[in-house]
């Protein structure tokens, strides 16, 4: 079932859990016009991702025009069909899961830096300008975090591999015979910037033997939280411009 006109929905920013009443104005093809409640609102702006929850499906979708309290959005996917996916490469460790492993549980990989915002107000007692190299230094001391953790799991120097990828499972080449209904660890490094590092879990529903000791093996993600899908999302989405905008520019050198 579409949404339509008077349909009561609630929304929320993709990778915050707060959700918000609205009401659908109209939904033609990929355009949703939504009003949203007045009270307790947040703030708006063009590109922002939100998730819609629908009376049977939740979309995902981008904000494309602010008129007070009226949004027009783009759909980007629904539940009722395949999420974006794409051809990329990137450092990918595979291992078949042990049955009676501990925690099988989706995480991002990050370090251990103590979270400062630019946007606390420090105490008057604190120089403004010692304030903001605290904060420099943070930044910094946290981005060599996350690049030890990253190391000490081996995503650092791990092999390059051509992978098919969607918020809902990966698809790539492995040397290990994998049976259908196995699950598979899978450690992977999105080249985003900084890059982040996901380890996750799936569980194999295709294995198609290539030759030579190589099988194409495709999985479903297990146990995969909001916050994670989200990123894998904005990820193939940006990573889908990148691509038609370089088919594009190609094509235009062609002529």
């Amino acid at each position: 079932m579409e949404l339509k006109s008077g349909d009561k929905v609630y929304y929320r920013i993709s990778q915050e859990t707060e959700k918000y009443g609205a009401t659908v104005v109209s939904m033609y093809d990929e355009d949703i016009v939504l009003e949203v409640f007045k009270e307790a609102h947040p703030n708006f702006s063009a590109g922002q991702y939100l998730r819609i929850s629908g009376p049977d499906y939740e979309y995902y979708t981008e904000v494309i025009d602010i008129n007070g309290n009226v949004l027009r959005l783009k759909r980007m996917w629904t539940e009722k069909r395949e999420y974006f996916r794409i051809d990329d490469v990137f450092p990918v460790i595979v291992s078949k899961s042990a049955e009676d492993s501990p925690c099988k549980k989706t995480r991002i990989l990050s370090g251990y830096g103590m979270d400062i915002s630019e946007t606390d107000v420090p105490d008057d007692s604190i120089s403004p300008r010692l304030w903001k190299m605290l904060v420099d230094i943070n930044t910094k001391l946290k981005l060599i975090m996350e690049r030890l953790q990253l190391e000490k799991e081996g995503l650092v120097k791990a092999p390059q591999k051509e992978v098919n990828l969607s918020a809902s499972g990966i698809r790539f080449v492995v040397d290990e015979k994998i049976e259908v209904g196995d699950t598979v660890e899978v450690k992977m490094l999105l080249p985003t910037c900084p890059p982040v590092g996901i380890n996750t879990f799936g569980t194999a529903v295709r294995v198609k033997e290539m030759g030579n000791g190589k099988y194409e093996l495709a999985l479903r993600f297990a146990d995969i939280d909001d916050e994670i899908r989200d990123e894998i999302i904005q990820y193939t989405i940006k990573r889908q411009r990148e691509i038609i905008r370089k088919k594009r520019k190609q094509k235009g050198n062609d002529v």
